[in-house]
């Protein structure tokens, strides 16, 4: 498969690449120029900014899927522009080159904002979305929301998958405070290989066009519900952590 990887510079892009390269072929692109970067060397690579159409619909011939990778947290504007309309832009190009699969990534805020984190227990993608109302969550949601449009009404095929905190695979125990470790944490390669696996599903195993994931690791708590993820994309996380949560046996 083909596959288009747009804002590449984020840091879950080099774990997305090894999970895929194997098997996918890949056209990784940025706003920024990656010509001169050794962990892209043997890919095509582009320089495409997100928020120009023209730019995207372009880098999205000949491609069999699309993956995007772009975010901007802090900013006012180019936050709407990256987030929101920069999803708009990959739809549309999605449907002017008739590909039909679309990956979309976001923070678990998209669906679960602060009014969810009061619950404790079983919080799942599923859940009516409340974003609230800070400026990365809202921006997310509003391109998320764009493609859901998309895909219900063009017959798009669009996987949105939610991380939170991304963790080096073996992080020392006191390199994490317990109080600062979030319960919806996953590895980086473990949320690298989710985009294989979303990128691999059977699209008939999804119940709609538009379909939503958390992706965490395996926490005794249970708060974020990442069920939908091992069932439905067959993605299993390797690391759960438990370093973190559980004291060493007293002698």
């Amino acid at each position: 498969m083909k596959i288009l990887i747009l804002g590449a510079k984020g840091m879950l892009t080099p774990y997305v690449i090894k999970a895929l390269e194997k098997d996918h072929e890949l056209r990784i692109t940025d706003v920024s120029d990656l010509s001169g970067d050794d962990q892209y060397k043997k890919h095509e690579v582009l320089q495409v900014d997100i928020t120009n159409l023209n730019q995207v619909t372009e880098a999205a011939k000949g491609v069999d899927a699309i993956i995007n990778l772009a975010v901007v947290r802090h900013d006012l504007q180019l936050a709407f522009d990256v987030n929101s309309i920069g999803c708009f832009n990959m739809m549309v190009a999605a449907k002017t080159h008739n590909i039909k699969r679309v990956i979309n990534t976001g923070p678990h805020w998209v669906a679960s904002a602060q009014s969810y984190e009061k619950f404790d227990f079983d919080i799942n993608p599923d859940i009516p979305h409340h974003p609230g109302t800070g400026l990365y969550a809202i921006s997310k949601s509003a391109g998320q929301e764009i493609c859901r449009i998309f895909a219900e009404n063009h017959n798009i095929n669009v996987i949105n998958l939610l991380f939170n905190h991304l963790r080096a695979p073996f992080e020392p125990r006191m390199a994490v405070r317990p109080e600062h470790f979030w319960p919806f944490s996953v590895a980086k390669k473990d949320a690298g290989m989710s985009l294989l696996a979303a990128i691999e599903v059977d699209m008939k195993k999804l119940s709609t066009t538009c379909e939503t994931f958390f992706i965490s690791a395996d926490v005794p708590h249970n708060q974020y519900s990442n069920v939908k993820a091992k069932e439905v994309l067959g993605w299993q996380p390797t690391n759960n952590f438990e370093k973190h949560w559980r004291q060493s046996a007293k002698k």
